[in-house]
């Protein structure tokens, strides 16, 4: 009796050693197609959601959320949000610039890189495919980045300067520097910060040699 007894117990363990693997398994599988909560909940996740911005010389500019989607093929990318724009003309209508923009941002299991799909002059960003964000989002944090710029390879560095509550929501404040002709010293240099359920809500860059020059712009109205 007490080898049945000891049979039926190892084979019930075995059975829920069998359960938990799997389970552990699948929690595993749904980590690996989502990206980190701790990326996401940094930007808006209602479509439809439209944040303003105002800044430097009477710069005001307006973007939308479009769509959050799964990517159809299996690769890095686990989740793209696709924003439309459009950056306010200061002229009232007289230029011939195009002032709308499209963005999307794409998130992989430890980082978050905006891209810029079509954009003009009027709209302030210089990277085209940045990485904005990467695990683990703790101050002093660095990395670097291979990127194109004027058809030239250049390294950007990036570091998150500061990580501070605010309203009951977090702020990561993050610096990048590029090598570029025209800047302090040779160096572009942008300021972001980014608030939990809100994005992007600073933005401030380099834009000619006299490093106390700077363009930035804020966000102005949350997103609704």
């Amino acid at each position: 009796m007490k080898t049945s007894f000891f049979r039926s117990l190892s084979i019930t363990l075995i059975t829920l050693g069998l359960i938990i693997g799997n389970q552990s398994a699948k929690s595993a599988s749904v980590s690996l197609t989502k990206p980190p909560v701790a990326l996401t909940q940094l930007f808006p996740r209602v479509v439809g959601a439209k944040s303003t911005y105002e800044g430097f010389a009477e710069y005001r500019a307006s973007r939308t959320l479009l769509s959050i989607q799964k990517p159809k093929n299996k690769s890095s990318i686990l989740e793209i949000m696709n924003f439309s724009g459009k950056v306010a003309d200061p002229s009232g209508g007289g230029s011939k610039r195009n002032f709308n923009f499209r963005l999307r941002y794409l998130f992989t299991k430890n980082s978050v890189y905006e891209e810029i799909i079509q954009a003009d002059t009027p709209f302030p960003h210089q990277i085209r495919s940045l990485q904005m964000l990467t695990l683990p989002l703790k101050k002093g944090a660095t990395w670097q980045q291979q990127i194109t710029q004027n058809k030239q390879s250049k390294k950007l560095q990036a570091q998150i300067l500061e990580l501070r509550t605010e309203n009951g929501r977090q702020i990561v404040k993050v610096r990048y520097r590029v090598p570029m002709q025209g800047m302090p010293q040779g160096v572009y240099e942008e300021i972001r910060e980014f608030t939990t359920g809100m994005g992007l809500t600073y933005f401030e860059k380099t834009f000619d040699k006299n490093s106390e020059n700077r363009f930035q712009y804020h966000l102005y109205d949350l997103p609704e």
